[in-house]
């Protein structure tokens, strides 16, 4: 229909930036994912009051690692397969060289006002 159903952001996003497309994206979620939960407490604390719509962005992090891990392990082609659950995500991943399995706990921060 044209319009956004999620809107997902990761690395560095300046806040005038994530003002923007929280004014811009409705009721669709606003997902901004972080490496690590460090990272994400900061980017909350420096968002509080400088949101117009502060309900529509969730910040997800990772557990420490798990984003090097994913990225120590890659080759050219990757096959992964993912489940999230309420409060986690597996991650299974093929490539040529090995197989991999990892576990990260999903640390979500809302914006306050």
């Amino acid at each position: 229909q044209g319009g956004i159903s999620l809107w997902i952001d990761c690395g560095n996003i300046a806040v005038r930036k994530i003002d923007r497309v929280a004014a811009k994206v409705g009721d669709a979620p606003f997902r901004i994912l972080r490496r690590t939960r460090r990272d994400a407490e900061q980017l909350a604390a420096s968002l509080k009051g400088e949101v117009r719509h502060p309900e529509r962005v969730r910040i997800i992090a990772f557990d420490n690692g798990f984003v090097d891990a994913i990225g120590a392990n890659l080759i050219t082609t990757n096959r992964f397969r993912a489940m999230r659950h309420a409060d986690a995500l597996d991650l299974h991943c093929e490539n040529r060289v090995d197989t991999f399995d990892l576990t990260s706990r999903l640390h979500l921060f809302t914006v306050g006002a």
